[in-house]
């Protein structure tokens, strides 16, 4: 059975910190869509943050929520941030990425041969729809600069299989962005 094409961004799977989500704040005239999923990494001014690039080693976690009041004054939790719509006080909650986690993303196509293999993911705005993450890794693609995600296998999922769409479990390459800049 082929795999489905249904990206969701980065989930947690298997946490030895047991640690737990960090707030940090998005500016409320912030463009870009984000969704459960997406990686964030600061962007320099104070605790804000933005969805990480492809190529970048600074990502300090994953979106987890986000809350917001909204333009009738009700604070909503979402999974999802339409961007640049006028609310308020916007809040993102981060599963903060830190030694030992391990992660499940879908690829654009994997072989067992990628095992051990390092790759980059590739962002497209979050869903509206589906209301979270768009990123695959792109394990098809190989860059020489910038590997921010180790593949340990292939996810212990129903119906997963090698080809296009694999859902692969790894690591974030460690580095100064693991939980130093995450504040916990």
């Amino acid at each position: 059975m082929a795999n489905t094409n249904a990206p969701f961004g980065f989930r947690l799977v298997k946490d030895r910190t047991n640690g737990g989500t960090v707030e940090y704040d998005l500016v409320s005239t912030y463009a870009t869509k984000l969704g459960r999923g997406d990686p964030v990494s600061l962007n320099g001014t104070g605790r804000n943050v933005a969805r990480s690039a492809t190529n970048v080693v600074t990502q300090i976690g994953v979106v987890a929520g986000i809350q917001y009041v909204d333009t009738q004054g009700q604070t909503v939790w979402a999974n999802y941030w339409p961007g640049n719509v006028g609310y308020t006080n916007v809040k993102v909650l981060v599963d903060p990425i830190e030694s030992g986690q391990q992660w499940m993303v879908q690829t654009d196509s994997m072989s067992a041969e990628d095992i051990g293999a390092l790759a980059n993911f590739t962002v497209a705005d979050a869903s509206a729809t589906l209301q979270r993450s768009q990123t695959v890794l792109a394990v098809s693609s190989p860059d020489t600069t910038g590997m921010t995600f180790l593949i340990e296998g292939l996810a212990d999922i129903p119906n997963n299989a090698y080809g296009a769409y694999a859902v692969a479990v790894g690591r974030f390459v460690e580095g100064a962005n693991l939980s130093a800049l995450g504040g916990v």
